[in-house]
C-alpha cells in the first residue's frame, strides 16, 4: 500500500523561533518498502477542501482529485477542481530523506515509485 497525506509547511522562522510567512499544504507519498523516504508531490497555497485518490484502468492510472477553495466559514471565493496523475507527479517530485544519509540517488527513488503498479482490493 502507498500512503498519500497532506502536511503543512511553513517557510520561514523569525528571530524568536515562531513561524511567519506563507503556509503551504503539501502532498506527500510514502511506501513502507522505502521507510526512509517521502516524496513531496505537490503543494498548494489554497486551502484544500476535499481530496480523493482514484484508480482508473486496472494497475495503470492512479490519480487524485483535489478541490481547493475558501475554508468553511470564510467569505466566498474562487473554487478550483483539478485532477492530477500520480505517475506524472512522481517524476517532478522532491525526494525527502528521513535519515541523515541518502541511500540512493533521488532519481532512482523516483524511478522506483514510478514502476509501481496500483490496484484496488474488494
Amino acid at each position: 500500500s502507498i500512503f498519500l497525506f497532506w502536511g503543512l509547511y511553513q517557510d520561514e522562522r523569525n528571530e524568536t523561533g515562531s513561524w511567519h510567512g506563507s503556509r503551504q499544504q503539501r502532498l506527500y507519498l510514502f511506501h513502507p518498502s522505502l521507510p526512509t523516504v517521502l516524496l513531496e508531490l505537490s503543494n498548494s497555497t489554497e486551502p484544500i477542501v476535499a481530496f480523493e485518490g482514484l484508480l482508473f484502468e486496472r494497475s495503470r492510472h492512479a490519480c487524485y482529485v483535489l478541490l481547493a477553495g475558501p475554508q468553511v466559514g470564510s467569505s466566498p471565493g474562487r473554487v478550483v477542481l483539478s485532477k492530477r496523475k500520480l505517475k506524472e507527479d512522481i517524476f517532478s517530485s522532491h525526494v525527502i530523506w528521513l535519515n541523515q544519509m541518502p541511500q540512493d540517488t533521488d532519481q532512482n527513488v523516483r524511478d522506483y515509485f514510478h514502476r509501481m503498479r496500483f490496484r484496488t482490493f474488494g
